[in-house]
């Protein structure tokens, strides 16, 4: 396919000679004063687009492009100057008649100068009496630096001088200012490119790193680039989309940007819909409505309430009761009944992407975001139209169609079936059964999440603008982290953004408890038991006869199934943003107890961000036993954990199919299935344009037979004996292990797991399960961390999906 190019042209319109303060001025209207100073307006408004009201002197709306008086200054300088030549050409023809007479006199004056040497020699002697003189002087001379930073100077005659020099922190602050100013105009520049990147314009910016994978480093150095790190940052934005305008002929949807830190606004602050509500929700607000319950203050009559209106009046705290002087639930501006809209993420600009070993150097790995296509040291890298990812695995919908339909939006009631309500845990625990959508389960998998996402196009056979969530979209999101953090621990859990709801970190005391997530329990006013999501204790009894539970906490509390509602940590940082809430602070989110930490090496919410690991408390009760028979009550306590990185999970809670447009295929040569290692060989395989994945739901073929993508798609490797484990190296742009590493802090900081529970018939080829992250009970939770061991059918109570969508930016 020929390539094509994009190039945006900015048109400047005269606006008149003077500056209006009522005046509508449009973007890159420009002004004319006095016939010599030009001002362009660089901003308008959001809601009018316009600028109204902006002074010249308001540099946020109006750059001075130029004055002509500078140039007429410069002009008229520039003639002076010619003018000066002219006459010292003048002058000097005159010179050189002069010259020829005072060459005659030349030898006259040679004869003098011999006579004036002898004399010199006298005079240097002289001289020489005097240096020394001035040497024995200069002994005298001292030089000290005072307390008070003073420099004195005492010279031969013993006459002092003093400097003051500049404090060393004086210096220091200034040299920093400096700094944080260039900091600022590189900001200012990325931003500028993103924006036209945003409208489909050529920018050429890129930023390339490198690893050494023969070491166990986890740690990436920049290698090549003409910006700053400042580009990821402005890459992924939280965008809203409705799917009733996936119309037919619609390839790519419209989507309208989020403010970064705060999903409950638009970017241009308006309230956007955000949390989905029922129709029965709604109406407690559509009757007479009062501010207190004696009925003594009327606030509006009944139809009358503006969600919007009330909100900016009394904001959170203010309470309405109905006539009957109860309590009814507050209508919020950010909720909507509608089913029809998701909140995902993505880069609005075509993306490249790098990662990859070059053949001079096969142990180093380049990864890289490029803006625009270049080559580097021989590798091609792989073109990203704009998409959208979801933030965590979607719950659904069942639409008026009848079919099941992805949505990536938080709702505070169950939208979907029985497979998207909270689970109860496998000995009646109820802790996880409260009402809202969650992650939908049990039948997701690689097939049907092809039909779940497609589901939301007009033509379900095709696969745009909606698609199951692919790899190359995730892999280039996760590179652009990589990068951005210098390193492949982006899920370190103290200074990062960790594996989220997992078993990955300790759990034995409060404190662990409350930093890295997990479970303690106790009977009666005994002493806390702390223990990890996958501990399984034998001393919680379930019968009088001394049988224990026999599960680990993360399949006892909710049979493995999600923790979290979709959507959910994301929307709860949005309320801390939207109202103010400072970290490390408990606050209420629709009926539960949520805190939220800003990881150090990130940006936070206060930066304008959305960097967190964010915290939910979870509280039960759970009636049992104790070891000799008698009932006993055991209170739970459960703190999870969700690491948000620009509103994206990337690990932990359940796993997350996303193998969209990338194939796993596993030649069996085993006879029995009990999870082998370095038996079976593994081809992979990838297709980064989205409109071009496959619709083929067969999962194995016998006898050595091909799929009907490998030839279409590109053959990244061929594994002869694939193994499992930690990675040092891996199969690039693969996450396949290509190398064995030592833990998930070095390395590529995740594991490939590979084991065969797929197949027992030699020559069958099997297209393997891809998913990400890791689950609850899973001590390897990671970006990277990839479960391959089962055929692509396989579903479980810890295994979603999602949907991702080509868009382009509407506003």
């Amino acid at each position: 396919m020929a390539k094509t190019e994009t190039r945006v042209k900015v048109v400047f319109t005269k606006a008149g000679e003077a500056y209006s303060a009522t005046q509508a001025y449009r973007l890159h209207d420009y002004i004319v004063l006095g016939g010599v100073t030009i001002y362009a307006c660089k901003k308008v408004d959001p809601a009018t687009m316009t600028c109204v009201g902006h002074p010249l002197t308001d540099t946020a709306y109006w750059d001075k492009f130029m004055d002509i008086a500078d140039f007429k200054a410069a002009a008229e300088k520039a003639t002076a100057s010619a003018n000066a030549a002219a006459k010292s050409a003048t002058d000097a023809a005159g010179a050189a008649n002069t010259a020829k007479t005072n060459a005659d006199t030349a030898m006259e004056a040679a004869n003098a100068a011999a006579s004036a040497a002898n004399t010199a020699k006298t005079n240097a002697d002289t001289a020489t009496g005097k240096a020394n003189t001035a040497a024995a002087g200069a002994e005298k001379v001292n030089a000290t630096i005072t307390a008070d930073n003073v420099l004195k100077v005492t010279d031969r005659t013993g006459a002092e001088t003093s400097l003051s020099l500049a404090e060393n922190a004086a210096t220091v602050k200034k040299l920093t200012e400096l700094e944080e100013t260039d900091a600022t105009h590189a900001a200012r520049l990325s931003s500028l490119e993103q924006a036209v990147g945003d409208m489909g314009g050529t920018v050429d910016s890129y930023y390339i790193g490198s690893q050494d994978t023969t070491k166990a480093s986890p740690d990436i150095i920049e290698a090549s680039t003409n910006t700053g790190k400042q580009m990821f940052q402005d890459m992924y934005r939280p965008f809203l989309i409705n799917h009733d305008e996936a119309k037919e002929g619609v390839e790519v949807m419209p989507a309208d940007e989020l403010k970064r830190n705060n999903w409950l606004r638009f970017a241009d602050n308006s309230f956007a819909p955000a949390v989905g509500i029922t129709e029965e929700m709604k109406a407690e607000c559509d009757v007479e409505l009062y501010l207190d319950a004696e009925h003594t203050q009327k606030y509006c009559d009944a139809g009358a309430f503006d969600a919007e209106r009330f909100y900016n009046q009394y904001g959170m705290t203010q309470k309405l009761y109905n006539a009957e002087g109860n309590a009814v639930r507050i209508l919020r501006p950010w909720e909507t009944t509608s089913k029809q809209y998701s909140i995902k993420v993505g880069d609005p600009a075509v993306n490249y992407l790098l990662d990859d070993y070059p053949a001079s150097e096969p142990d180093i790995l380049y990864r890289g975001i490029l803006k625009s296509y270049r080559e580097y040291k021989g590798m091609k890298p792989r073109k990203l139209d704009p998409t959208l990812i979801s933030p965590c695995c979607d719950t659904s919908i069942k639409d008026t169609d009848g079919k099941v339909k992805f949505r990536s939006f938080f709702y505070l009631y169950n939208a979907g079936d029985d497979k998207t309500k909270g689970s109860m845990g496998a000995n009646g625990g109820s802790m996880f059964a409260e009402n809202g959508a969650y992650p939908r389960v049990t039948d997701v998998q690689q097939l049907t999440s092809m039909d779940y996402a497609r589901n939301n196009n007009f033509d379900k056979t095709k696969t745009y603008p909606f698609a199951e969530a692919g790899y190359h979209a995730y892999n280039t999101f996760v590179c652009a982290h990589e990068l951005l953090y210098g390193t492949n621990y982006i899920n370190e859990p103290d200074n990062l953004f960790s594996s989220g709801t997992s078993s990955s970190d300790r759990c034995d005391n409060e404190a662990t408890w409350a930093k890295y997530g997990g479970v303690r329990i106790k009977t009666g006013d005994g002493e806390w038991k702390y223990l990890n999501w996958s501990t399984t204790p034998n001393w919680i009894y379930k019968d009088a006869n001394g049988a224990t539970i026999g599960s680990h906490m993360s399949a006892w509390l909710n049979k493995e199934a999600p923790k979290w509602r979709a959507n959910e940590a994301q929307m709860a940082l949005s309320l801390a943003a939207e109202t103010g809430i400072a970290e490390n602070t408990e606050f209420e989110f629709y009926g539960k107890t949520y805190w939220y930490v800003t990881p150090p090496k990130a940006k936070g919410l206060v930066d304008g961000y959305m960097n967190a690991r964010v915290y939910c408390k979870m509280i039960s009760e759970w009636q049992g036993y104790d070891a000799v028979g008698n009932p006993q009550t055991y209170t739970i306590e459960a703190v999870l954990r969700q690491g948000v990185m620009d509103g994206v999970s990337t690990a932990g809670d359940i796993f997350h199919y996303r193998g969209g447009g990338y194939e796993m295929v596993a030649t069996n040569h085993c006879t029995e299935t009990n999870g082998q290692n370095g038996v079976n060989d593994m081809d992979v395989y990838l297709m980064t344009d989205q409109r071009q994945w496959h619709s083929d739901k067969t999962y194995q073929k016998p006898n050595l037979g091909a799929f009907v993508f490998e030839n279409a798609y590109d053959h990244v490797v061929h594994i002869e004996k694939i193994t499992s484990g930690y990675m040092k190296q891996r199969y690039a742009p693969s996450c396949v292990i290509k190398t064995g590493g030592v833990g998930r802090t070095t390395g590529v900081c995740a594991y490939s797991e590979n084991s065969n529970w797929y197949s027992s018939q030699p020559d069958l080829r099997v297209r393997a399960a891809v998913r990400f992250g890791g689950n609850a009970a899973s001590g390897s939770g990671a970006a990277r961390f990839v479960h391959a061991t089962d055929a692509c059918p396989a579903a479980s109570w810890s295994t979603g999906g999602s949907a991702q969508c080509l868009f382009s930016k509407r506003r």
